[in-house]
């Protein structure tokens, strides 16, 4: 997903400060989970040498806006979202 108003969006990248090559032996999942609903993302977690700017240029995050985090907040407003990392 390509985001023209980054301003107005939430970004979610998996970035680890292990070396390069163990990033593929993982893979990260980031759940949203609301009424009733559920939205998941499942990647290989980028390592801290990529960068954010490469993750986020390459589309390799969970963008998503105000409105879509709405939809998946509590009755207070709070958005919780489950972070598991899993070696394959």
């Amino acid at each position: 997903m390509h985001c023209t108003k980054c301003h107005s969006s939430i970004i979610y990248l998996l970035i680890y400060t292990y070396v390069v090559w163990w990033m593929e032996w993982f893979v990260g999942r980031l759940e949203l989970n609301g009424m009733k609903r559920r939205l998941t993302w499942e990647a290989t977690p980028r390592s801290v040498h990529d960068g954010v700017a490469s993750a986020v240029a390459s589309s390799d995050c969970l963008v998503f806006d105000a409105n879509v985090a709405r939809l998946f907040a509590d009755a207070s407003g709070n958005l919780s979202i489950n972070v598991t990392v899993t070696i394959c």
